[in-house]
């Protein structure tokens, strides 16, 4: 199980986006921007995709506001074809939770079964209306992405290995069902660790956290009990949405 890799594909990046919105109560005024990777992982019996990344960039503006910058290569399809798989060759997508920027291209996989925690699948149907958008939600006018392949999915509640040395880890906070995923490597355990950790910053911490939670989060407490127990049990984290996560191609 430890020649397992984990490889970055990137859908796209997110400009200018407010700092405050990805780190909580920091940076006020500070805009970045930030990736929107999909994690494949190799080495196994099966092909692992973890998310599914991101609107087209024509939805992003249209329905969220954001500017997405897409390059040909990184289209989803494209991204894997580089990487040698067609999305029919993806058994298993693992979806950390269900807001648009990370299950957008559920459709894709139809041959995949599709993991999700139920709490959040749960919450995904009937969000806070503040919510509504980021969730995609049928009260917002939408039809969630996550829905058009929902016949695929699995809701699973709590630690779940999918296959040996790939494991679900909830770590709620960011969202009710937020899940992380635990690949057991060569060079140790890496924690793919979604939104709870949008940049190495977050993880690395400043004066008032340990660890920095994310700029939306629901339960504070839930994400510090998460950030707690992801120190117990990674060796190495890697962060949802930080560019210099796209400067390897391939973990460890």
């Amino acid at each position: 199980m430890n020649n397992l890799r984990i490889r970055v594909i990137n859908t796209g990046t997110q400009r200018d986006i407010p700092k405050s919105a990805i780190c909580y109560k920091d940076n006020s005024g500070e805009r970045i921007d930030i990736a929107i990777p999909m994690f494949l992982i190799e080495g196994g019996e099966q092909k692992i995709l973890v998310d599914t990344g991101i609107c087209d960039p024509e939805s992003a503006i249209k329905y969220h506001g954001k500017n997405l910058d897409r390059k040909p290569e990184e289209d989803p399809v494209e991204g894997l074809r580089k990487a040698g798989v067609a999305p029919e060759d993806i058994s298993i997508v693992i979806n950390t939770h269900l807001h648009y920027d990370h299950c957008s291209n559920n459709y894709l996989f139809t041959k995949a079964k599709i993991f999700v925690q139920r709490k959040e699948l749960a919450y995904a149907i009937c969000p806070d209306p503040s919510l509504n958008v980021v969730y995609e939600s049928p009260f917002a006018g939408f039809t969630p992405p996550w829905f058009k392949n929902i016949n695929n999915m699995v809701a699973v509640e709590g630690e779940l290995e999918v296959i040996p040395g790939v494991r679900l880890i909830p770590l709620p906070g960011h969202s009710p069902g937020l899940q992380g995923v635990l690949v057991d490597t060569e060079k140790g355990k890496y924690l793919l660790a979604s939104d709870m950790v949008y940049l190495y910053e977050s993880w690395r911490g400043n004066e008032m956290f340990s660890h920095i939670p994310p700029g939306q989060v629901l339960d504070l407490d839930e994400c510090m009990a998460s950030f707690a127990y992801a120190e117990k049990i990674a060796d190495v984290v890697l962060p949802s949405h930080d560019p210099e996560v796209l400067k390897k191609e391939i973990y460890p």
